[in-house]
């Protein structure tokens, strides 16, 4: 952002606020006049409801609600503590919590120990995977689990083989040859994860294009088990992919229904976005996997009333930090969840124990780049502050405006417009068509509004988040790198007006509507972007250095 145009925004800042303190002034003395007024006048002969005190005006009835909103989630804050307070009086809940505090404390010192060095000994990722274990088995409860898979679930898994053989046909050749990321990803794998040396790669540190080293040791992983080849890479992207269709089942099967879930898994097994980036080596994809399985096992924890839910929650949350940036909004969806949960039970005990649970696994897994970040912030957020909408290289674009303001409302219609009507344009992609193409453009416009009217916010809000802060907040729009976080909540939109035909007695019409979709989406990614695919993947595997 130039001067002049921070200067712009300040002053209408600066406006908008003295307008605001204005006319809060203002309603306060009408209201004050008023008051006085009614004091004054006579009231002989007058009925008791003519000399009732005026009620003030809507903006300080509303100021006065708020003042009472601060003033319950004080007392919740103060109920809450002395709660916790109390359960550690207990010994075992005593022992755990100094556990985990034991680990969390040396999780943060091998951050710090490592936060400003590139290469560190074997030992040191080791010392931090046990920690992690020995958090986990603390906080999970010592009695074995006695609930099975339902027998009505089972057919998920039949899903998942189809998403699974959909994503690796053809793997070297769709698309053929690496993005530059995809090469660079590789390279830097095979270079510093684990090399013939007595060092590796610290895992709490920033590697290849600014991103969390922990992410290169699962391609490394998969090109020692899959071969150092353009679909070994990949392998890691296609297990993401196909996993991450069995947690968007739970969580829709606990917050809507088994039908809507199942619906909602083959549309994302069978969506061209989906298959695309399954089948490219970044971390992109792991978005679609992580933020499903927080919320998944914190409502299944929630609803069941099973603490360790909240901790295998906590364990995929801190996890989702060392991935792409987009599984981010996971937190504020995670944030929501918790709210929601409590609100319908106003159980303050189960609230205490597993958010005590959720967090204290996070805070042990995230612990060590949390460090990183803190001690090295321009390194750490120089992805998060790259290309925003307000840098001088992001407004000097042909197609955004040359000032700040005025290309608000065009970020916000395209941002809107993104998923259903201006075609992709990433490297990454680049199909020529928009992200939700067909019959499913007009279904998820009608999942959103649908939704809504069932008050089920989720989704929407997924939805939502994504166009904000992978849209909105960005010069590059639309962007599938930035998107692909979105695609449970699209899949889960898509079908809530399928399942509600169902629910209406119209099955064949949803079926045949479904069969529509998944037809649509396969032709075209195997049809018609297969001849044609992105021309930036063109780079061949690159060589290992150590032979």
């Amino acid at each position: 952002m130039s001067a002049s145009d921070g200067l712009i925004l300040f002053s209408g800042v600066a406006l908008a606020a003295v307008g605001l303190d204005l006319v809060l002034l203002w309603a306060w003395r009408a209201f004050r006049r008023a008051k006085t007024a009614a004091s004054l006048a006579p009231t002989t002969g007058a009925l008791p409801s003519e000399a009732t005190t005026p009620q003030p005006p809507w903006v300080v009835r509303r100021m006065l609600s708020l003042e009472s909103s601060f003033s319950a989630g004080y007392a919740a804050i103060v109920r809450l503590t002395r709660l916790a307070a109390g359960m550690l009086r207990d010994e075992q809940s005593l022992l755990r919590t100094l556990v985990v505090l034991a680990c969390f404390l040396t999780a943060l010192s091998l951050g710090y120990a490592s936060s400003d060095q590139f290469m560190v000994q074997p030992w040191l990722p080791w010392a931090w995977i046990a920690c992690v274990i020995v958090s986990l088995f603390s906080l999970l409860p010592l009695a074995r689990p006695q609930q099975s898979v339902d027998r009505k679930d089972r057919w998920i898994f039949a899903v998942v083989l189809l998403a699974g053989l959909l994503r690796v046909i053809r793997l070297e050749t769709i698309p053929g040859g690496f993005h530059v990321d995809e090469w660079g990803a590789a390279d830097f794998a095979l270079r510093y994860v684990v090399p013939p040396l007595d060092r590796t790669i610290s895992p709490f540190v920033t590697g290849h294009s600014a991103q969390p080293a922990l992410y290169f040791y699962v391609a490394r992983l998969s090109l020692a088990a899959f071969g150092e080849r353009i679909a070994g890479l990949r392998m890691s992207s296609v297990l993401a992919g196909s996993l991450a269709i069995l947690p968007t089942f739970a969580l829709i099967s606990l917050l809507h229904n088994r039908r809507a879930a199942y619906l909602a898994a083959v549309l994302m097994a069978t969506y061209h976005f989906h298959i695309h980036w399954s089948r490219i080596g970044l971390n992109n994809i792991w978005d679609t996997l992580w933020v499903p399985l927080i919320l998944a096992l914190f409502v299944w924890g929630w609803k069941h009333d099973r603490p360790g839910g909240a901790a295998l929650a906590g364990l995929a949350l801190g996890l989702s930090q060392y991935f792409y940036a987009g599984s981010r909004i996971g937190i504020f969806l995670l944030g929501y969840v918790v709210i929601r949960s409590w609100r319908t039970d106003r159980d303050d005990a189960r609230l205490v124990s597993h958010l005590g649970r959720l967090v204290g696994m996070a805070a042990v897994v995230a612990g060590p780049l949390a460090v990183f970040a803190a001690l090295n912030p321009e390194i750490f957020s120089n992805r998060l502050t790259s290309g925003l909408l307000w840098d001088p290289f992001a407004t000097a674009l042909p197609r955004t405006a040359p000032t700040f303001l005025p290309s608000v409302p065009q970020q916000f219609i395209w941002s809107l417009l993104s998923f259903t009507a201006i075609p992709e344009g990433a490297g990454f992609y680049r199909p020529g068509v928009p992200l939700v193409i067909g019959l499913a453009v007009p279904l998820l416009l009608a999942g959103v509004l649908w939704q809504i009217h069932r008050r089920q916010w989720l989704p929407v809000l997924w939805l939502g988040l994504t166009m904000f802060f992978g849209g909105f907040l960005l010069e590059a729009l639309p962007a599938s790198n930035h998107y692909a976080v979105a695609i449970p909540a699209i899949c889960w939109l898509v079908a809530s007006p399928l399942e509600a035909l169902t629910g209406f007695g119209r099955k064949r019409w949803a079926l045949l509507a479904l069969a529509i979709l998944v037809a649509t989406d396969l032709y075209f990614y195997f049809g018609i972007y297969a001849q044609s695919p992105s021309l930036d993947f063109i780079h061949v595997f690159p060589p290992n250095p150590w032979r």
